[in-house]
């Protein structure tokens, strides 16, 4: 999900539909305060945080989720595959949209920012139904190595 300020629109990231690549490519022209809640790929792509991110978890429960996600990375030994402000801000986002799911739906999105649901461009990607359920059993059924 992105809400963008800067260019009034909301990108619902719908599963198995290239959602992290719209993500990435879309990161790159976020402004100061938009919001993205699943900064992994873009990062990997060295798209940094922007600002609001960053204010979001410069807080008491944000550094605690920090904290949490650290021990959690030291317990499954991904402290540097999985980023760390990425876990806290989807927990901070938690306590306002009520999901960490980088697929917040509408509901939820509106349950958030309703001026933005009802003033920006929203738009979501979808699939043909077929490859669609292939995408989503391949990725369940499938060891990667």
């Amino acid at each position: 999900m992105i809400i963008s300020h800067q260019h009034k629109f909301i990108f619902l990231h719908v599963p198995k539909t290239a959602g992290s690549s719209i993500n990435t490519f879309l990161s790159n022209y976020l402004g100061p305060n938009d919001i993205l809640n699943g900064w992994n790929h873009p990062l990997r792509s060295g798209v940094p945080y922007n600002k609001k991110t960053l204010r979001m978890v410069n807080n008491r429960f944000g550094l605690k989720m920090i904290s949490k996600a650290i021990n959690l990375r030291i317990k499954d030994g991904n402290i540097f595959e999985k980023p760390i402000i990425d876990f806290a801000l989807r927990e901070v986002l938690k306590k306002k949209i009520g999901t960490t799911s980088i697929h917040a739906t509408a509901k939820h999105i509106k349950k958030f920012d309703n001026k933005a649901w009802n003033e920006y461009f929203k738009f979501a990607f979808v699939r043909n139904p077929y490859t669609h359920a292939l995408s989503h059993w391949m990725f369940n059924t499938t060891e990667w190595s």
